[in-house]
C-alpha cells in the first residue's frame, strides 16, 4: 500500500488529502498486529474438552516453530526502521485537512511508528508473557521440551534486534533511538519499578540479559566511532542502565 501510494502520480482533480490518508490507513492496519502476533509467543490452543467426547486436551501450546515465526516477525519486521522508510518528497506532499482541527499539521512517523512499537514491547516482555513462556514445559512431553522456546531466547532474540547497531557503529536513526530508549525504559521498570511482579526466573534472566547489554555498551562506545546524536544516546543508556542494575542488586 505504501509503495504504490509513494510511486503514484496523483491526477488533477483528486481528493488533496488521498496520499495522507492511505498514510495514515496502513499505520491503522498495523494497529492490531502487535496483540495478534504477539499472542504466538508463549501461546496456548484452547479447546472445549467435553467429557467422554474422546481425550483431547483443554490446552495445548502454539508450536514452536510458530511462535518463532511471530517472535521473528516483530523482531526483524515491526522493530527494522527501514519497515518505515518514505520518501522525502512524498512526506512533503502530504496536504493537511484545513477542515479538522486536529489534522491540520505534520504527520509524525516516529510517533506513529513508536506506538506500534511500543505495544509489541508491552506485550512480548510482560509479566503474563514471561510466566507462560516458563510454563510451557509443564504442558508438554519430556521429549518435546527439548525444542521449546524459552524466555531467554525471546529476551535475546528482542535485544539483539533492538540493539543490532553496537555491532556495526557509525550512526544510529531517530526510529531506532526511540525504540532502544522504550525498551531500555521497560528494562529498567521490571528491574527497579515493578507493579506487577516478574516470576523470579524472568528477572534473573532479565538481569543477565541487562548485565550483557550494559557490557556491550561500554564496548561499542570505546571501539566505533558514532555520530555526536548518536553517541549521547549510548553513553545516556548506558548511565540508565547502570543505575537500573545497580538499584536491582541493592533490592535483591
Amino acid at each position: 500500500l505504501w509503495q504504490r501510494v509513494q510511486e503514484r502520480t496523483p491526477q488533477a482533480g483528486e481528493d488533496p488529502t488521498r496520499q495522507r490518508r492511505v498514510l495514515l490507513a496502513g499505520f491503522s492496519a498495523l494497529r492490531d498486529s502487535p496483540a495478534l502476533v504477539g499472542k504466538y509467543v508463549g501461546g496456548m490452543y484452547t479447546a472445549r474438552a467435553v467429557p467422554g467426547a474422546g481425550n483431547a486436551p483443554a490446552f495445548v501450546p502454539v508450536e514452536p516453530a510458530r511462535q518463532r515465526e511471530a517472535l521473528q516477525f516483530l523482531a526483524t519486521g515491526l522493530f527494522a526502521a527501514d519497515s518505515f522508510r518514505f520518501k522525502p518528497e512524498f512526506l512533503a506532499s502530504l496536504t493537511p485537512d484545513y477542515r479538522e482541527w486536529e489534522r491540520a499539521g505534520l504527520v509524525s512517523i516516529p510517533s506513529s511508528v513508536l506506538q506500534l512499537q511500543s505495544a509489541a514491547l508491552d506485550r512480548l516482555m510482560s509479566p503474563g508473557t514471561a510466566s507462560r513462556l516458563l510454563d510451557l514445559p509443564l504442558y508438554v512431553s519430556e521429549k518435546e521440551r527439548q525444542g521449546l522456546i524459552s524466555l531467554n531466547e525471546v529476551y535475546g532474540t528482542l535485544q539483539g534486534a533492538i540493539w543490532s547497531e553496537l555491532k556495526q557503529g557509525g550512526a544510529i536513526d531517530r526510529l531506532r533511538r526511540n525504540l532502544q530508549r522504550e525498551h531500555l525504559r521497560r528494562v529498567q521498570a521490571l528491574l527497579v519499578k515493578v507493579t506487577v511482579p516478574l516470576p523470579a526466573d524472568a528477572q534473573s534472566l532479565l538481569r543477565a540479559n541487562a548485565t550483557t547489554l550494559r557490557d556491550e555498551l561500554r564496548l561499542a562506545l570505546s571501539r566505533k566511532r558514532w555520530d555526536a546524536e548518536s553517541r549521547a544516546h549510548l553513553q545516556e543508556s548506558l548511565a540508565v542502565l547502570d543505575q537500573a542494575l545497580a538499584a536491582a542488586m541493592i533490592r535483591s
